[in-house]
């Protein structure tokens, strides 16, 4: 596992004067965590203390340093199963307490078109680029660009497959971290590239069978709380994955890993293993 001292920087650059006072800052940040989220030590979903310490706080350190009078666009992308709504969570919790910087957290599932429209327009599954709704993905990104306040969010709801009640925010994000497998494409088909609409934007690298597990364990919790009321059935999640979920991953997911600026490798039980740029890319 990369060492704490060893992503400083590639965060911030090899001859960064200030590294003391980044591993003080993060110390006090650990303590707050201990004490605010103590639920971190126990197994929950909270990544555990280990990447913690030495990726998920200088990551944290790196955005709350780059976040300026304008919102900073914070992109977590990623097979489904590699844990981007678990980290984008615990990101906005540690910026909020640690900082005093609030986040906007969105999903690129909740910019799914509404199940009446993917079915009007012959779209067996939701997945691909073509069943979300780029319009709305555009006018979310400019309100939240605008400093627009109050503005509409959606939501999406995967126990019924379709979009839930829309949220309202009322404050201006200093931060909108954008977590989902398809934000590389959706922020391409929109504003025309990847760079420079997202500040910084993080790719988690999971092995295809690691993040089909994952996926599949996370449906069979919602099939089964439900009574088989709410998500896919295993014969139902299989065709899925190997009808979307399989072939967009390779094809819209994979790609994007060589355009971001940091890549986490995911190993067992969501455990990173790692921390690297992209081959050839810049310091970051």
């Amino acid at each position: 596992m990369t060492d704490t001292l060893e992503i400083y920087p590639l965060l911030f650059g090899e001859a960064y004067p200030d590294i003391q006072s980044l591993v003080e800052t993060r110390e006090c940040l650990e303590r707050l965590v201990a004490e605010n989220f103590p639920a971190s030590s126990q197994g929950s979903r909270i990544p555990g203390l280990r990447d913690q310490r030495n990726v998920h706080l200088p990551i944290i350190q790196y955005v709350a340093r780059h976040t300026g009078t304008q919102p900073f666009f914070l992109g977590i992308l990623g097979p489904p199963g590699s844990g981007k709504s678990t980290i984008a969570s615990f990101w906005a919790s540690v910026l909020s307490a640690g900082f005093g910087l609030d986040s906007v957290v969105l999903s690129s599932d909740d910019f799914y078109l509404t199940k009446s429209e993917r079915v009007r327009r012959g779209y067996a599954w939701r997945g691909s680029p073509e069943s979300h709704d780029i319009a709305l993905f555009l006018e979310t990104m400019n309100n939240i660009k605008a400093g627009m306040t109050p503005f509409m969010i959606p939501r999406f709801d995967p126990k019924i497959d379709d979009r839930g009640a829309p949220e309202t925010i009322e404050y201006h994000p200093k931060i909108c971290i954008l977590e989902g497998w398809m934000i590389g494409k959706l922020a391409e088909m929109a504003f025309g590239s990847v760079k420079p609409f997202f500040d910084f934007l993080v790719y988690l690298e999971m092995s295809t069978p690691g993040a089909r597990n994952a996926r599949f364990r996370r449906e069979a919790v919602i099939y089964r709380q439900s009574g088989g009321k709410a998500g896919f059935s295993p014969s139902e999640m299989s065709k899925f994955w190997s009808e979307s979920l399989k072939p967009n991953i390779d094809k819209y997911v994979r790609p994007y890993a060589r355009v971001s600026d940091l890549i986490l490798e995911v190993g067992t039980g969501h455990r990173l293993r790692g921390a690297k740029r992209p081959s050839g890319s810049p310091q970051v």
